[in-house]
């Protein structure tokens, strides 16, 4: 081999080496590129995690908690709690001679959702604490009157009276209801032997309704 081939391929490996060289330098550029960009969008998320971190901590009360929007920020799906579905309606097929205090019975169960109106002797029981509606109907048979009261755990909370000549007396209340407490209608015992109500297969004029409008903590 001659001194002139020699040197050429001298050129050629140094220039391929040079070559080469400059590739690495140019990927490392690249990679320094990439790095700066990738902590940057970090640094945007941090400042945007900040922002929503303030925003929950403004949402909460005077006394610094959380409110009930910002704990349901915070709270897990699995610990909210459903909406309990509580409704009941009854009526009266047939007529009743009321004795002092008796309670009524209704003997015909429309609906009862939750299963808390007990269909023997027709209590209403709170499965839960809650906001609830009553409601009832009185309707003496002709010739006869009655006086009744809706009963919360024994103390009237509503009143109902009816006279003869087809009169209708109707009541609606919402009260509120801890776990356990019950709900029923009673004669008042004011009239006995005068008091008859009258029930039908068809007509529902003496009927019993109750139902959860909110079920509370």
């Amino acid at each position: 081999m001659d001194m002139v081939t020699t040197f050429c391929m001298l050129i050629v490996g140094l220039t391929s080496w040079i070559a080469g060289d400059s590739s690495l330098d140019t990927s490392s550029y690249d990679c320094r590129s990439d790095i700066i960009a990738l902590k940057r969008q970090v640094e945007s998320l941090q400042r945007q995690n900040a922002e929503i971190l303030n925003i929950i901590k403004l949402l909460g009360n005077e006394d610094g908690e959380e409110n009930s929007f910002g704990k349901r920020l915070l709270l897990p799906v699995s610990t909210i709690v459903p909406p309990t579905a509580v409704a009941f309606s009854a009526a009266l097929k047939h007529n009743i001679q009321l004795g002092q205090d008796q309670i009524i019975e209704f003997d015909t169960v429309i609906t009862n959702i939750g299963n808390a109106f007990d269909t023997r002797h027709s209590h209403f029981t709170a499965p839960v604490k809650g906001i609830y509606l009553f409601s009832g109907s009185l309707f003496a048979a002709p010739g006869y009157y009655a006086h009744v009261d809706i009963v919360k755990n024994g103390n009237a909370i509503g009143y109902l009276y009816a006279y003869s000549n087809h009169h209708i007396s109707t009541e609606t209340i919402v009260v509120t209801l801890e776990t356990g407490d019950m709900v029923w209608i009673k004669h008042r015992g004011d009239a006995v032997g005068q008091s008859l109500i009258e029930g039908k297969n068809v007509e529902r004029f003496n009927t019993f309704s109750g139902v959860l409008i909110r079920q509370l903590e």
